[in-house]
């Protein structure tokens, strides 16, 4: 029963760094930065919170076409302006699906950290039985 076990942690921290590794390659590789120029921002003051909530449409060039988007964003203490230049990510084989922040990737370190803590304590409990 031990072994069983230590058998199935086994498998089951490999899968969890397998899905984490697998995340984090895929968003990395799939999204692209570049600068865009806000051409219209409209941005509200939220009170309970001292942010603003903007809407924003964007310019930015792919592969020498102009693309153009909207997005809406929180931000604190300054607004984003009209001609403000931004960091974007944009989707390589869909160049007009963007995001402002590059950290989707995040969500692969919760997996891939849970996998090597299991794959440490099934190395531990390995290692106290022999």
């Amino acid at each position: 029963m031990n072994i069983l076990s230590i058998f199935i942690a086994f498998i089951l921290a490999i899968t969890f760094i397998i899905i984490g590794i697998y995340i984090i390659t895929e968003y990395k590789i799939k999204y692209i930065q570049t600068d865009a120029t806000i051409e219209k921002a409209y941005c509200v003051l939220n009170n309970p919170n001292f942010n603003y909530l903007c809407d924003l449409h964007l310019s930015y060039i792919v592969n020498n076409y102009k693309y153009y988007a909207r997005i809406n964003k929180y931000i604190n203490l300054v607004p984003y302006r009209k001609y403000d230049v931004i960091t974007i990510s944009y989707n390589k084989n869909n160049p007009s699906e963007i995001e402002i922040k590059d950290n989707k990737y995040l969500y692969g370190i919760i997996p891939l950290f849970i996998g090597i803590l299991i794959l440490i304590l099934t190395f531990l409990t390995i290692f106290s039985i022999i």
